[in-house]
């Protein structure tokens, strides 16, 4: 793929830690296909324009996209990267989904890039985007996604290691989008929510209503259901705990009484409280308590997906994807949360579904491949 018959594009996913950039070429396959093939990317800082600001988000995807340029064209030493214009550039951006927001974002980063026809959207985009491109299971790299067979998730119970996400440039994929192919996202990563857009322009959600009202199964609420747990034992209200260590060792203080006092009264950001939940994930494996939490909050996570399967009728129509990093980052996890759905479905319709699954390490990629299909309507419409 030349540089004469393909065209620019720029996929972003603004998260609430970190903002990550795919700079692509793009070209129309045959069939109705497009070839996308990898050349940089480019990270910033956090990009969440509900938690960060406007101004400060758009800062952060600025850096993230003129970095991945910059990356390819120092990188590549043919005449044909010297000079890299992005003709489409799509954004997915954790608080995005307000108009008002995706407007005044939309707004900021089309005025830096006026070349460009930029999108903005919500997050959730990213993943239902990634999952309506089909040909996912055969030739999207493991490093991106991995797709379910019909026992479960292939590979099954991998170490996280197989799976380390790693951009790898000069990856040249053939996509077809399936705009009609109903989808599931759940998502839990510092928060959590449930998404399904049913093909026809509809959706729904459920969930998402932020750490001080639920996010069941997210990051925070682990943290925080570990941070409970722990009072509950240093109050002599609750069980003996693994938790209690762990906490001592993560807050480097001494002693219990030190321990309590900062849980009391420091005050926890959502982002401090994830940091929490890879420990309780690890305890899960030994400490009951521990194991009670997440188990807790993959059931919660599982009636709210029961609840999207419930409002798009036929289960066995639907791609669920699976993003965020409590998830992502924990195979076992992601394993355990399906087989909970689908016994939520087994015992509502009393069928065994055998949904397709997609377990989305980069969401940018959705964002990726949404820039090439809108770039190609656009052509067709003219």
């Amino acid at each position: 793929m030349g540089i004469d018959d393909s065209s620019w594009i720029v996929g972003v996913d603004a998260g609430g830690s970190k903002t990550v950039a795919w700079l692509g070429q793009c070209t129309p396959g045959p069939s109705g296909d497009m070839r996308i093939r990898l050349q940089a990317r480019g990270t910033s800082g956090p990009g969440n324009p509900s938690s960060r600001g406007i101004d400060a988000a758009a800062d952060s995807i600025k850096n993230a996209i003129d970095s991945a340029i910059c990356d390819s064209a120092t990188t590549n030493e043919s005449r044909e990267f010297a000079s890299i214009t992005p003709k489409f550039i799509w954004i997915g951006a954790a608080g995005a989904a307000r108009a008002d927001v995706s407007h005044d974002l939309r707004q900021i980063i089309a005025n830096h890039y006026p070349s460009a026809h930029v999108r903005v959207s919500g997050d959730v985009s990213l993943l239902i985007a990634a999952a309506q491109a089909s040909g996912s299971s055969s030739e999207t790299p493991d490093w991106i996604m991995r797709s379910n067979t019909p026992n479960g998730l292939s590979p099954a119970k991998t170490t996280q290691e197989q799976f380390r996400p790693a951009f790898v440039t000069g990856t040249e994929l053939a996509v077809k989008i399936d705009r009609k192919r109903p989808v599931v996202a759940i998502i839990a990563g510092t928060g959590s929510i449930v998404w399904a857009n049913d093909g026809n322009s509809h959706e729904n959600r459920w969930g998402g209503l932020g750490p001080a009202i639920g996010d069941v199964g997210s990051g925070c609420w682990l943290g925080q259901q570990a941070i409970q747990a722990t009072m509950d034992e240093l109050d002599g209200r609750g069980p003996k705990t693994e938790l209690v260590t762990m906490l001592t060792d993560h807050f480097r203080i001494l002693n219990h009484r030190e321990l309590t006092d900062v849980l009391r009264h420091r005050n926890h950001s959502p982002d401090d409280l994830a940091k929490l939940a890879p420990m309780v994930i690890d305890a899960a494996r030994r400490d009951p308590v521990a194991a009670s939490i997440v188990q807790s909050g993959l059931k919660g996570l599982a009636e709210l997906a029961r609840l999207a399967a419930d409002w798009l009728g036929n289960s066995h129509s639907i791609v669920w994807a699976l993003g965020g990093g409590v998830l992502t980052e924990n195979p076992g996890m992601a394993d355990q949360l399906l087989d909970l759905v689908n016994e939520d479905i087994r015992r509502a319709e009393r069928v065994t579904p055998t949904p397709a699954t997609l377990v989305i390490h980069q969401p940018v990629w959705g964002a990726l491949v949404a820039a090439a299909f809108e770039l190609e309507s656009q052509r067709m419409r003219r």
